[in-house]
């Protein structure tokens, strides 16, 4: 985890990190992987948009309302269960 938070200043490798995170939870979905994966996977996916989004904004991004508004919801959505997911990610 310790090369993704090195290089999570870096928009092209926070997209690709978010592109490739969907990919998995979309396999994952379609072929009948167990909820607690498909979980663990979505979770992926949250952070690393929110990560994606975060690498835009410090390069100069303007963020459009409805895009800020789905950050804050991601960080909700994080932090609704944090022990359980402590241990995933």
């Amino acid at each position: 985890m310790a090369a993704v938070h090195q290089a999570s200043g870096d928009p092209d490798f926070v997209g690709e990190r978010w592109r490739n995170a969907l990919a998995e939870l979309e396999y994952a979905e379609r072929h009948g992987s167990p909820a607690d994966e498909v979980e663990r996977l979505a979770n992926e996916v949250i952070e690393a948009r929110v990560a994606m989004f975060q690498a835009g904004v410090r390069g100069g991004w303007a963020l459009p309302a409805f895009v800020q508004s789905a950050i804050d919801r991601d960080r909700q959505l994080l932090q609704v269960y944090p022990e359980e997911w402590n241990g995933t990610l």
